[in-house]
């Protein structure tokens, strides 16, 4: 593996994480709206049986 080669498997790694800092806000406000009632349901639904 040469350099260039290493460089292009470099900026193909690189997309999806610029793309996940650039968005992460908007990420994180989705998985918080839809994980913490999900994860709350499960311990409260336990918490009631």
């Amino acid at each position: 593996m040469d350099k260039k080669q290493i460089h292009k498997i470099g900026k193909q790694i690189n997309k999806p994480i610029k793309f996940i800092k650039k968005n992460a806000g908007m990420i994180a406000t989705v998985f918080v709206s839809v994980g913490v009632p999900a994860i709350l349901d499960k311990f409260v639904g336990k918490g009631k049986k």
